[in-house]
């Protein structure tokens, strides 16, 4: 691979998100917070089924936006959709908001799944690699 592509910018720029967007720092305390704006443990159980739900019904929507759109598009959408779930979560404090945050935030997730894959492809292809 030149030193100087696109596509070797692509494939840097993308390792480098990926490895700092894995870090959660929220994780850790996630379930405390959880418990201290009052849900319970089985509540907790049902804002996971939620991100899972939604993840399992955005898949093929979401890849259809990244086909039709491009990568780039798909990963700022699900980048926003991320930015506003976590702003929903901090001002939950009713099952519902914890469920939505989590229904948004799991279908945030479908819109980098596949998409940086593709944007790989897409800048090799770019760059005649």
């Amino acid at each position: 691979m030149m030193k100087q592509t696109l596509a070797s910018h692509n494939i840097r720029m993308l390792f480098w998100i990926s490895f700092f967007g894995t870090i959660s720092f929220l994780q850790p305390v996630l379930t405390l917070f959880y418990f201290e704006r009052g849900l319970t443990s089985s509540e907790i159980l049902i804002v996971l089924m939620f991100w899972s739900g939604a993840v399992l019904l955005g898949e093929v929507p979401t890849g259809i936006f990244a086909d039709r759109f491009g990568a780039k598009y798909s990963f700022l959408l699900g980048s926003l959709l991320k930015f506003i779930s976590i702003v929903l979560l901090l001002f939950a404090y009713e099952p519902w908001m914890f469920f939505l945050y989590s229904f948004i935030n799991g279908f945030s997730v479908t819109f980098f799944s596949g998409a940086d894959e593709a944007l790989i492809y897409d800048s090799l292809k770019e760059s005649n690699e």
